[in-house]
């Protein structure tokens, strides 16, 4: 990852492991491994909403779009149906060097 350190991986790395098992963290389909624009904001401490306006916001090609950001719904507290993404692990790399590389 250009522009974060090694430091900085290593801290992500642990940030997706605290708090729960590491299928709480990421899961498989299709032999690829992902998480969830969800837990990426626990990592980062960021608010779920802003998570998601960086990954609309993001530039990236169509297919890389198609292929590694997965629209996907959760039900809140309350019951009702949000939005959420489901990231391959490219995708989430390609979002955190967004939080991460404050240049």
């Amino acid at each position: 990852m250009a522009g974060v350190g090694q430091g900085q991986k290593i801290n992500i790395l642990i940030l997706l492991q605290k708090g729960g098992a590491a299928s709480e963290r990421m899961g498989m389909a299709d032999g690829r491994l992902f998480t969830s624009s969800l837990i990426v904001s626990k990592a980062f401490e960021k608010e779920h909403k802003d998570v998601l306006r960086s990954i609309l916001n993001m530039e990236r090609s169509e297919d890389f779009n198609q292929r590694n950001f997965a629209p996907v719904e959760y039900k809140d507290a309350k019951g009702e149906m949000r939005p959420a993404y489901q990231l391959t692990r490219d995708g989430f790399a390609f979002l955190a060097m967004g939080f991460t590389d404050k240049a």
